[in-house]
């Protein structure tokens, strides 16, 4: 049968609405470039969040458009078709991109901030091209993107490139549909976009600042390195000395750092694998346009410094993120150290001279440039823990993060988090957006960020709500920011949440957004394990096991109760937990570092409140192990303790429970092996880890009864691989499957979210 002319096929123009992740991925040149080869007619503009498609021609060029825009769209382009509509013909003469429109109403997607794609890293790297060694060099498909936009929609005069006026070559870039660079909004060259300049005290035999960041690197100095999100201050990974002091410098004695090794060519890991045990999820994630950092095993062969991570056998291990990192590597042919530029409790700094005045005392120079940063974000982390690599912490390159809800929220809400690992969310309908992570808002200048974060997105996303949920504790920042918003606005509500059924309720809110479940009538089984948390009547939870669900949450179990010596102390202080575990076992006891003054100060609870908290006794224990040092950061103790595990010591205590409501688990038998001078620290971490396993295991088993329950693990404690890998392996076998966050951290970085669930089904 022969075709119909051309002439005789029928001409439509259709109006699409596209939403999703199409802001800053190279869309709009994307799309005029599709409809251009399919012979389509019409325009794309771009609504602040969403972008309005119409397109005129032949129908079946019509639907092969529609199809070719799912399948075909950029690597980092996540498109939706929200609507499609025929329309009435236009009088069009070509595809246009229109000027952008401010729309209030969209569905707004944040872009976040990526790696130098392979196209442009052969522009640096080639000697030819204008853009050898440009350090700013990006395009459509790469580049930073939430540090620089001040407002939407996502136009080069909304962010902070637009100082920088376009050259004649790079403003042909951008006009031209079929370059890459068309429309790409923080385009530069080394003749009109932003500038390195290298400042300081000691002298260079060099004019270019990259060469002499590398002169200083290999005379063993310190220096504070500006990237996209913020300062790196950075050492020679292979200089012990170099690194001593830059730990001394920072007052950072022990805090493992981490290390960014040269890019990957040809896929040869050969450089990182002789320092550290990779596989194939591990590599994957390492080298993905996030670029966080990940944990990694050490190798046998490992030559790093042995002061980067000391006591412990992982090593955060991340690759290049902008060109300039890319550029300094190639070039320094070796390993750097690479810790957040900030001083300790602090955000990371973004400013220029505010680095200088900060950090003076800490490194020998700095690699500044001049394009601003408009908000902090710090790098992700990711660690293996179980049978699965999960996120420690959500910064640069994966937040803002977007989580699409299986439900409706009745109510825009604001939740301000937890204290420690800070981050905030706001949601609407049925969408959750995470900012990136704050950090502890115990410093002036986090708080700042953490008041100018609620700002931002609500801004962005347009919601104007006036719920605003903290945590419960009424010492914290976030709580104290809550109720100064009530006090001083009557239409605000101020909804306080536990902090362990926030715990409980994000763990829950991530299953359901995996299993698009929108009902909230599973009813559940949730281990939440951490440091501190404030529970029912003022009490310090931290050892809790839940039944129930979001909204309705019964405390069916708890860790015995004990009393560490100096409250928040016993944080930092690991004598302060393991003295009282052992006073309560033995009055008569007396500790090396505890005097008679302490004892009678603990006797007569004198600022030692009762705790149930299973992170606490990870300090006790750590402690009574060897780890007798205080802390110079969060967990150091049980970090190191986790360090000694050793699965073939097979000897488990199974930990008492009562019949009390909630049962009580009695850790004393614990303890006292701890105590056992006869145990080496390894056997004495192995039988710590697996009795808690097994703790876990008989909880499980015990309600059974109950088939319909499902199994949780969350707080900062099931961030330990060892622990997480015994209940796995002692569950392998059972009628269970336990569930482990994998989207948010387990750790306190969940709360913001647990807070909008367990509000939303209370």
């Amino acid at each position: 049968m022969d075709q119909p002319s051309l002439s005789l096929m029928p001409i439509e123009a259709h109006k699409l609405l596209i939403i999703g992740q199409v802001q800053g991925v190279g869309f709009r040149p994307f799309i005029h470039n599709l409809a251009t080869r399919l012979n389509l007619l019409g325009s794309v503009q771009n609504l602040s969040g969403e972008v309005e498609v119409i397109i005129q021609g032949e129908v079946n060029n019509l639907y092969a458009f529609k199809q070719q825009l799912i399948d075909q769209s950029p690597a980092i382009a996540e498109p939706k078709i929200a609507t499609s509509e025929t329309i009435q013909n236009h009088n069009f003469t070509q595809f246009s991109i229109l000027k952008s429109k401010e729309n209030l109403n969209t569905e707004i997607h944040l872009p976040v901030d990526y790696f130098i794609c392979e196209d442009c890293k052969k522009e640096i790297t080639d000697p030819s091209n204008f853009r050898y060694q440009y350090p700013f060099t990006n395009c459509t498909q790469c580049g930073p993107r939430y540090t620089l936009i001040e407002k939407l929609p996502y136009d080069r005069v909304n962010t902070t490139m637009a100082s920088f006026k376009l050259c004649p070559q790079c403003e042909q870039e951008y006009s031209t549909p079929t370059n890459r660079r068309f429309h790409a909004e923080p385009i530069a060259c080394p003749s009109c976009g932003p500038q390195l300049e290298f400042r300081s005290t000691k002298l260079s035999n060099s004019d270019d600042p990259l060469t002499q960041t590398i002169q200083h690197l290999n005379a063993g100095h310190i220096i504070a390195i500006k990237g996209i999100g913020g300062y790196h201050i950075v050492c020679d990974a292979f200089n012990t000395q170099a690194i001593e002091r830059l730990r001394k410098n920072k007052q950072r004695p022990d805090k493992p750092l981490a290390v960014m090794f040269a890019d990957i060519s040809n896929n040869d890991w050969s450089h990182i694998e002789q320092q550290v045990t990779l596989n194939n999820e591990i590599k994957a994630l390492i080298k993905s346009t996030q670029r966080p950092i990940v944990l990694c095993s050490k190798s046998s062969t490992n030559t790093l410094g042995e002061n980067i991570a000391p006591n412990l056998n992982e090593v955060g291990v991340l690759l290049p993120y902008s060109p300039l990192h890319y550029l300094l590597l190639e070039n320094f042919k070796r390993p750097i150290v690479c810790t957040s530029g900030n001083i300790s409790g602090e955000p990371v700094i973004t400013d220029n001279d505010e680095c200088e005045h900060k950090l003076a005392h800490i490194v020998d120079g700095f690699l500044h440039h001049n394009r601003p940063i408009v908000r902090p974000a710090d790098d992700s982390v990711y660690r293996q823990i179980g049978d699965q690599i999960r996120p420690i912490r959500l910064g640069r390159g994966t937040s803002p993060l977007e989580l699409s809800l299986p439900f409706q929220l009745t109510k825009p809400v604001i939740a301000t988090g937890a204290q420690m690992k800070n981050n905030i969310a706001i949601g609407e309908q049925s969408r959750v957006i995470i900012s990136p992570h704050i950090g502890e808002l115990t410093s002036l200048s986090s708080q700042s960020v953490f008041e100018n974060c609620i700002k931002d997105l609500s801004h962005f996303y347009h919601i104007d709500s006036k719920t605003i949920l903290s945590d419960a504790h009424p010492a914290y920042s976030s709580y104290q920011w809550a109720k100064k918003q009530k006090l001083t606005n009557s239409s605000i509500t101020h909804k306080t949440i536990l902090h362990h059924h926030a715990h409980a309720s994000a763990l829950v809110g991530e299953y359901m957004i995996e299993n698009k479940q929108s009902h909230n009538n599973q009813k559940w089984l949730v281990f939440c394990w951490d440091g501190v948390g404030l529970g029912d009547e003022k009490q310090l939870w931290g050892g809790e096991t839940f039944i129930g669900k979001p909204g309705n949450w019964k405390r069916a179990y708890s860790l015995k109760t004990f009393k560490p010596l100096g409250a928040d102390k016993a944080a930092r202080q690991s004598w302060r937990s393991a003295a009282a575990t052992i006073w309560q076992l033995k009055p008569n006891y007396r500790h090396k570092q505890a005097d008679n003054f302490a004892f009678q100060a603990w006797q007569k609870n004198i600022n030692n409140p009762a705790t149930s908290a299973i992170g606490r006794l990870f300090d006790a224990a750590s402690y009574l192990a060897g780890f007798e040092n205080d802390y110079s950061y969060e967990g150091q103790g049980p970090c190191q303790f986790e360090a000694l595990v050793n699965t073939s010591v097979a000897e488990v205590i199974d930990l008492p429970i009562s019949n009390d409501n909630p049962k009580e688990i009695d850790w004393t038998i614990l303890i006292e092996k701890m105590a056992n001078m006869d145990k080496t620290a390894e056997q004495k971490a192995t039988i710590f880890h697996q009795s808690l396993a097994q703790l876990v295991v008989n909880i499980c088993s015990a309600e059974a009864h109950n088939r319909s329950l499902k199994i949780g693990l969350c707080g900062g404690v099931f961030q330990n691989h060892q622990l997480v890998k015994s209940i796995q392996s002692n569950l392998k076998h059972k009628p269970f499957n336990v569930f482990i966050p994998k989207i948010l951290p387990a750790n306190d970085a969940a709360i913001s979210f647990g807070q909008i669930i367990e509000d939303h089904f209370a």
